[in-house]
Order: C-alpha cells, then structure tokens, then sequence
C-alpha cells in the first residue's frame, strides 16, 4: 500500500463510507478506488481532487500525489493528428486508424436519428431552423475506457436518399467523412475547428467515466465543400485521454 493509498483508505473510513459509497459520490469507478488503495494504480490528480473536495481532507491526497509524483498521465500515446486525419486517400474512419496506431482495441457505440435543426446548428450549418438533419452520437472506447463522445449533424438536402444518408450504413459505412461526401460530389475541402478547455457539465462526468473536477477539451467541428458546410459536429475529450496534435502548411 502506498502513502497515498494508505491515506485514502484512512479517510474513506473515517468518513464512514465503503468503496462502492464513495465511487458514487466522486464518478470514480470503485474498483478503481480500490486499485488505489491497495497500491496497484497510481492516484491522479483530478482523482486526488475530488476525492479531497467528498472526504473534506483539506487537500491532502492532492498535496500527497504532487509531492510524490504519482499524477500520471492516462492514455498519451492516442494521438490525434490535424489535420493529416482527413487526407486523402484512406478507406476507415479516423478514430479507428488512431486507435490501430496506438496499439488500442476500439469500441464504438453509435445512433442515428432524424431531427430538425435547431436554431444553433441551422446557423453553422448555414441552413434554415427546422430543416431535416440526421443527428449521430457516439461514444468511443479504446482499451475498455471511454476517451470521446460526439455528436455529428449532416443536412438531409445534401445526403437524402444518397448511398452515405446515414454515416454507418451502405456501401461507405465506416469510411469516413471524406470518402462519403466525395462520393456524392461534396469533396470535402476544408474543416474549422474551434477548442475550449472546460470543466465538465451535466451527464458528461458519468458519460465520459470522469471525476466531475477533470477538465475536458471540446471542439466544435465543421466540414466545408468549398463555402458550403456539410457536416458540423461537437466532440468532448477528456483532457488526459487523447493527444491533440497539430501539424499546419504555412503559406
């Protein structure tokens, strides 16, 4: 058992709660918790954080892990490389590359809907509000633990009745934006991203398997044919899960 462990295990009982209890209550995963005070996984900081902010330790695991050096970081080797991803030629969806790339195994739960746009998406869509869209949310796993969720908007007036309307059905599924809209002569040609770096907000923390103090990078996402959006999307990451890298032409 490791100082850290020793103490978190210290003051969960103290604070009379069990392993399941304080999981609860922190969205750290108990056997995670466990892990940790047993010693067989290091204690990371937003861990220690939340965990500090449930016990009311006064910021003694957080002082523990930066004085020993036990914050670590999770997954640095998934790296996202933009925006090489979304060069031509390639025949498999983007995370999926990454993820073979990173030595990962890669699970996928995905949904499309039908909706109507409404007003914020009809405005980056450069489309009117109420217009018919499919709507794909995702949750991505690598190695069991969830390192994205997106949700994904293409306008109906470009893709219905074609062979990519929906993204994982037909004879493009699981291509990728860029063979999928070439296909119906929308060559993809430019994608806008925009980051912002924030604390979680709502379902995210049980979504994305995070304490509620990890921050997450967000980036909202839209794919130009020429001047005409074709796809617009917002993509969370945990912050410690996913490299983001960017690799620019100067011009």
């Amino acid at each position: 058992m490791t100082r850290v462990g020793a103490t978190l295990n210290e003051q969960r009982k103290r604070a009379g709660l069990t392993l399941r209890e304080l999981g609860a209550r922190t969205f750290v995963h108990w056997t995670t918790l466990h892990k940790i005070e047993t010693g067989q996984r290091a204690m990371t900081l937003d861990v220690a954080r939340v965990c500090d902010a449930t016990l009311s330790t006064n910021g003694v695991l957080t002082a523990l892990v930066m004085e020993g050096n036990e914050m670590v970081p999770e997954d640095p080797s998934v790296v996202r490389i933009a925006p090489e991803r979304y060069f031509r030629p390639h025949d498999k969806i983007t995370y999926i590359a990454e993820a073979e790339r990173a030595g990962r195994r890669i699970d996928v739960e995905h949904k499309t809907v039908e909706v109507s746009a409404d007003e914020a998406i009809a405005e980056r869509l450069g489309i009117l509000e109420g217009d018919p869209l499919t709507r794909t949310s995702y949750v991505i796993r690598m190695n069991g633990r969830v390192v994205t969720t997106s949700i994904a908007w293409e306008p109906l007036a470009l893709t219905g009745g074609t062979d990519v309307e929906r993204p994982h059905d037909g004879p493009y599924a699981d291509r990728g934006i860029v063979p999928r809209f070439d296909a119906i002569g929308y060559n993809p040609t430019t994608v806008e991203e925009v980051l912002d770096v924030r604390m979680p907000t709502g379902d995210e923390p049980r979504i994305l398997e995070i304490s509620t103090v990890q921050p997450v990078i967000e980036i909202k996402q839209t794919f130009f044919s020429q001047e005409i959006p074709i796809e617009t999307a917002d993509i969370i990451f945990p912050a410690n899960r996913y490299q983001l890298h960017y690799k620019m032409e100067i011009r």
